[in-house]
């Protein structure tokens, strides 16, 4: 039989594993959200950019997207809990910034491709942050199997991450950009010099 020490102990443990467990579904619902809104955004994005190789990784990432979000159910599953999601404002943010960069430039420009890309790496390190603490909450809660799915989404978003950055490198020097900028310098000395006349 157990004594009253050994049950409040027990109890203190039920509950501290119930804590754990509703955290844990509550951040998986918010990041499954974020990676079902981001799918749609990854879709206009590809559509926006203006170079192959950027249009190439947003279309690889959106893949790598629709593939967490199957990673997300499956866990849904090992914890006999139905698939759902829940706003997560952060991401909501970042979209919405995204779609103001849209309206606010031109097409085929420099400034366009930076404003997107940099609003598609703050994504990627949000996700990494949601991951994580996914990871810190399944490892706690000893749900091993379920730590496996979320590594293998958290290496991913850190892969996007780096390949992003360095896209946005890549697009700042591309030569097709390089010439318009060299254009507008000339378009604005002109305009300069008949001031200065």
């Amino acid at each position: 039989m157990q004594n009253s020490h050994d049950l409040k102990r027990n109890q203190k443990g039920s509950s501290t594993v119930k804590v754990f467990r509703n955290s844990f579904i509550k951040e998986l619902k918010f990041i499954y959200w974020a990676e079902k809104l981001l799918i749609k955004f990854l879709a206009r994005a590809e559509r926006a950019a203006s170079t192959s190789y950027a249009k190439a990784c947003l279309k690889g990432h959106k893949g790598a997207t629709s593939e967490q979000i199957k990673r997300l159910e499956r866990i849904f599953m090992l914890l006999n809990e139905k698939p759902a999601g829940k706003t997560c404002s952060e991401i909501k943010s970042l979209v919405n910034e995204a779609h103001q960069i849209l309206k606010a430039t031109e097409e085929n420009t420099l400034s366009r491709d930076l404003g997107l890309l940099a609003i598609i790496q703050k994504m990627e390190h949000l996700e990494i942050i949601k991951y994580n603490s996914l990871i810190n909450l399944a490892n706690e809660l000893g749900i091993f199997e379920i730590v496996l799915l979320l590594e293998k989404s958290i290496e991913e978003e850190f892969e996007a991450k780096e390949m992003f950055a360095a896209i946005a490198e890549d697009t700042l020097n591309d030569e097709k950009f390089q010439i318009r900028v060299s254009e507008t310098s000339e378009e604005d000395d002109e305009f300069e010099h008949l001031e200065a006349v």
